[in-house]
C-alpha cells in the first residue's frame, strides 16, 4: 500500500490539477483523503485501469467513509471502469454517486453530470450524453472556463459521433477563443481540444486535416508533458493511426514505434500488455501495406506473445493473430509455416465455437497449403473435412 506521504510527493501536473479540483468543493475535505483519492485518479491517468479499480474498490468496501467521501470514491471508480471499457459498471457507480450528490448538494451536480456525459459517450448513447452535459452547463458559472471547456469538448465529441460536425467544430472553436481571450489559457486543455477536432475531421473523412490537428496537439503536449506521461504516448499512437488510415505507412510506423518505446520505458514488462499488443499489431498491418511481410510477421508475433500472457486468455484474439501471421507467410509463399498457423487458428476457433463458414474456410485454406507443398493426400483430407463439417 502506498503511504499518504508518498502520494503527496508525486510531482505531476495532473495530480496538482486534481488537488485543485478537490479544493473547489464547499465541503471541507480532509487533506489525507484528498491525497488518497488523487492517487487513484493518478493511476487512471497512468493507464493502470485494473490497479485503479482495485484501489478504489478497496477504499469503498474496506474503509469507513463519510457519505461525501463515498461520493468521490464512487466517482473515481466509475471513471476507472469507463476507461477500462466496462461501461455498464461505470454507469452503475456513477448513478450511485449522483444520488449521494443530490442528497448532499442538490443544486450542484455538474461534476457528476459531466462524468455521466462521458460514460454515455463511451456507450455511444449520444443523446443521453448531451442531456447530462447540457444540465452541467446550466449549473456552471460563466467564468469557470475549466469546467466549460470540459463540457464543450465532451459535447463536441457527441456531436461529431452523430455527424453534427458544424455544431461540434463550433463548440471547439468557441472554447478555444474563450481560452485564448482569457488569462486562464491552459495549454493542456488547448491540446485536448485540438485532439478532439482531429477526431472530428477523422470521422468526417478529412484525414489530412485530422493529421494536422493531431500534430498540433502532439506538439503542445510534447512541450508540457514528460516522455513517460501516458497522454503523450497515446498522442503518438493516435497520430500513427491517422497516418495508417491515410496509407502513409512509414510515418505511421514511426509514431507507433515511438508509442511502444515510451510504453516500455515507463511501464513494467507485464503492465499494459493489451495496449502494447494492439500497437504491435498496428505496426504489423503497416508492414503488410508496405509488402514487408517478414517484418509484419515479427510484429504480429510480438503481439501474440503479449496476448498469451494476458489472463484470462482471449482465444478469439489469439486465433485472429495466428490467421494474420498465416496470411503473411502465404504472401511469401511459405506454405508450410502458413499451414502451421492456420491449424492453430482452426483449433482455437473450434474451442470458441466460431461459425461454420470460418471453420470450413480454414480447412480449405490448409488443404491448399498442403497441395502447394506437394502433400496432396493431406490436402485431400482437409478438403474432405471442409465438405463434411
Amino acid at each position: 500500500m502506498v503511504a499518504v506521504t508518498d502520494i503527496d510527493l508525486i510531482n505531476n501536473a495532473y495530480v496538482d490539477h486534481e488537488r485543485e479540483q478537490l479544493a473547489r468543493y464547499d465541503i471541507e475535505i480532509d487533506n489525507n483523503f484528498r491525497c488518497i483519492v488523487t492517487f487513484g485518479m493518478y493511476l487512471i491517468q497512468m493507464g493502470q485501469f485494473d490497479k485503479s479499480i482495485s484501489y478504489f474498490r478497496n477504499l469503498l468496501f474496506r474503509t469507513r467513509l463519510y457519505e461525501y467521501e463515498r461520493y468521490f470514491v464512487l466517482k473515481g471508480l466509475a471513471r476507472a471502469y469507463m476507461k477500462n471499457g466496462e461501461h455498464d459498471t461505470a454507469l452503475e457507480y456513477a448513478f450511485i454517486a449522483y444520488k449521494i450528490n443530490k442528497l448532499i448538494v442538490p443544486d450542484d451536480t455538474k461534476e457528476i453530470e459531466i462524468e455521466l456525459g462521458k460514460i454515455y459517450n463511451h456507450r455511444e448513447e449520444y443523446n443521453m450524453a448531451l442531456q447530462h452535459l447540457e444540465e452541467a452547463l446550466k449549473q456552471t458559472d460563466p467564468n469557470d472556463f475549466d469546467t466549460i471547456s470540459a463540457i464543450h469538448t465532451n459535447m463536441a465529441l457527441a456531436h461529431f459521433s452523430i455527424n453534427n460536425f458544424s455544431i461540434g467544430f463550433e463548440l471547439c472553436q468557441r472554447t478555444l477563443q474563450m481560452l485564448y481571450d482569457s488569462s486562464q489559457s491552459d495549454p493542456t486543455t488547448i491540446s485536448d481540444i485540438y485532439m478532439i477536432m482531429a477526431r472530428g475531421h477523422y470521422l468526417g473523412n478529412c484525414l489530412d486535416a485530422a493529421i494536422e490537428y493531431c500534430q498540433t496537439s502532439l506538439s503542445i503536449r510534447a512541450s508540457i508533458y514528460p516522455d513517460n506521461n501516458p497522454i503523450l504516448i497515446r498522442s503518438y499512437y493516435e497520430l500513427g493511426y491517422y497516418y495508417d488510415d491515410n496509407d502513409q505507412y512509414e510515418l505511421a510506423i514511426e509514431y507507433f514505434s515511438k508509442a511502444v518505446e515510451l510504453y516500455q520505458k515507463y511501464s513494467n514488462e507485464n503492465d499494459l500488455l493489451e495496449m502494447k499488443a494492439m500497437i504491435f499489431s498496428e505496426i504489423a498491418r503497416c508492414y503488410i501495406g508496405l509488402k514487408q511481410f517478414q517484418l509484419s510477421v515479427f510484429n504480429f508475433e510480438k503481439a501474440l506473445e503479449m496476448h498469451s500472457r494476458i489472463i484470462p486468455l482471449d482465444e478469439k484474439v489469439l486465433a485472429e493473430l495466428h490467421e494474420k501471421i498465416a496470411v503473411c507467410y502465404w504472401s511469401r509463399k511459405e506454405f508450410k509455416e502458413t499451414s502451421q498457423h492456420y491449424e492453430i487458428a482452426l483449433e482455437l476457433k473450434k474451442k470458441i465455437l466460431s461459425s461454420n463458414d470460418d471453420i470450413i474456410s480454414l480447412y480449405r485454406r490448409i488443404g491448399i497449403c498442403y497441395n502447394e507443398i506437394k502433400e496432396d493426400a493431406l490436402g485431400i483430407q482437409y478438403y474432405q473435412k471442409a465438405l463434411n463439417f
